[in-house]
């Protein structure tokens, strides 16, 4: 706003009083002490900028005209951005909190199937680390929460948990020890 005000005092300067009173409706901008050109400056920025200004303020000349069209713009792109930030904001805060359903649900899943403690924290560090890198959920959503892990942490759960079952048979205890 700093920038359009500064540029709003030179073009006032530089068009002289006689065109300057169609952004103030003061007569003699020239003569007004500095502080309150800057004042009159700041406020035809933040109304044009914000669109407050329409209706008020007709350009006179092909300057005028241009700055003004420029300050209108400046202001969506100022607007747009505000407005991003803050979508961004909301759907990263969203985003974690799916994260951590997901890793609540993986949990409770690996839990479930007794999986041992070891592996349990390399599955957890597996989606921890592809949240991370990626910024994304990355997950099929499918009705087996670990169906998004790779090839070999299934076959290592298969591994754990046959090998627990195994230990339940009397007569495979010993050989499930080795």
């Amino acid at each position: 706003v700093h920038i359009v005000t500064c540029g709003f005092y030179i073009l006032a300067m530089y068009e002289g009083d006689e065109n300057t009173y169609y952004m103030l409706y003061i007569k003699n901008f020239s003569e007004l002490p500095t502080s309150l050109q800057y004042y009159q400056g700041l406020d035809w920025s933040v109304k044009t900028m914000s669109g407050l200004a329409r209706g008020f303020n007709i350009p006179e000349t092909d300057m005028q005209h241009l700055f003004a069209l420029g300050v209108v713009f400046l202001g969506v792109a100022m607007y747009a951005l505000i407005i991003s930030t803050i979508t961004a904001a909301l759907q990263t805060k969203t985003m974690a909190d799916k994260f951590r359903a997901k890793l609540d649900e993986v949990q409770s899943v690996l839990e479930y199937r007794n999986v041992p403690d070891g592996l349990k924290k390399e599955i957890m560090h597996y989606y921890k680390y592809t949240f991370s890198s990626t910024g994304t959920l990355g997950f099929s959503g499918d009705v087996d929460p670990l169906d998004d892990i790779p090839a070999e942490l299934k076959a290592r759960i298969q591994v754990a948990m046959g090998t627990t079952m195994l230990k339940k048979v009397a007569i495979f205890k010993e050989v499930a020890h080795d």
